[in-house]
C-alpha cells in the first residue's frame, strides 16, 4: 500500500465521450508526461472500442502515457492496458480482474464506496464530483472537506474529479489525494 501512490502519476486524463480518433491523436502530445489516459467512449460499440484501443496503445506508450480501458477486463489483459472499472462494473467483481503489473482504478462517489474496495486490490480510486460541474448540474459536490475526509479514511490513492484540474494539485495533495482526473481541464 505504501508503494501504490509512488507508482501512480498525478494526472488522470479521460477522453471526451464524443472524441474522435483524430482529436485524441491531436491531443496526445499536449497531455502531461506519465499520465493515465482513460479511453472513455461510451457511444462506441465493443468492436470499435477494441480496434481503437489496439491502434492507440503503441502511440500512448510512445508518449509515456498509460492507456486505461473501461470495458471487459479481458481486453485490458490482452493489450497490456490498465483497467478503469466504472461504478456499475466494480461492484460485480469478486477479485482483481487484471494482473498486478497493470493499473486497476475504479470510480466511486462516496466514502462508503471507498471502504468497500479493499477486497478488490485496487491501485487507486477516482472520487467525485468534488466541485460543481456542468455534467452534474444541480447536484452538490463533495466539497474539499468531504473529499479530504473520504480520502483520509480509505488508505488508497484517490484522484479528485469534478470541477478540478492540474491547477488544483496543491489543494488535492493537502486533502490527501493523489492528483486530478478529468476531461475539460486536459483537452482544449
Amino acid at each position: 500500500p505504501i508503494l501504490k501512490p509512488l507508482r501512480l502519476p498525478t494526472d488522470y486524463v479521460f477522453t471526451r465521450p464524443d472524441a474522435t480518433v483524430a482529436s485524441i491523436r491531436a491531443g496526445l502530445d499536449r497531455l502531461p508526461a506519465g499520465a493515465l489516459l482513460r479511453l472513455r467512449l461510451p457511444r462506441l460499440d465493443d468492436f470499435g472500442y477494441a480496434a481503437l484501443a489496439r491502434m492507440l496503445q503503441p502511440e500512448a506508450l510512445a508518449r509515456g502515457l498509460t492507456l486505461m480501458l473501461d470495458r471487459e477486463p479481458g481486453l485490458s489483459r490482452e493489450l497490456g492496458c490498465g483497467l478503469h472499472a466504472s461504478s456499475k462494473l466494480w461492484p460485480t467483481l469478486a477479485s482483481r480482474p487484471v494482473p498486478a503489473h497493470l493499473p486497476f482504478v475504479v470510480s466511486v462517489h462516496s466514502a462508503n464506496e471507498l471502504s468497500r474496495l479493499a477486497a478488490l486490490d485496487v491501485d487507486a480510486a477516482v472520487l467525485g464530483h468534488v466541485l460543481a460541474t456542468p455534467t452534474h448540474e444541480g447536484q452538490p459536490g463533495l466539497g474539499w472537506d468531504g473529499f479530504a475526509k473520504a480520502v483520509w479514511e480509505c488508505g488508497l490513492p484517490v484522484y479528485a474529479i469534478g470541477g478540478v484540474g492540474p491547477a488544483d494539485h496543491e489543494r488535492i495533495w493537502a486533502a490527501g489525494g493523489q492528483g486530478s482526473a478529468g476531461i475539460g481541464a486536459y483537452w482544449p
